[in-house]
């Protein structure tokens, strides 16, 4: 995966859960950079949208359906100013 060198403190491996987000050295169910992450945390996408795009990659088997679910959200994503 891309990173992006102007902001090292996205590198590595972070544990999100429903309660928040920790840093881990366990290992990872998908590998993406910190745009798709923002992608997915938006409501634009998720993760299966950003794998069929070659945006993230699945690591563990079922992977990408638990982020999915983590991040569900029946928001769609808006903006009210026009630019």
């Amino acid at each position: 995966m891309r990173r992006l060198a102007f902001l090292p403190e996205t590198a590595g491996r972070y544990r999100v859960l429903a309660a928040g987000v920790e840093r881990t050295d366990a290992a990872a169910d998908v590998a993406l950079d910190i745009t798709g992450l923002g992608s997915v945390y938006l409501g634009g996408f998720g993760f299966r949208q950003l794998a069929e795009a070659f945006r993230t990659t699945e690591l563990t088997d079922g992977g990408l359906a638990r982020a999915d679910a983590l991040f569900a959200t029946t928001v769609e994503p808006w903006c009210a100013e026009i630019f």
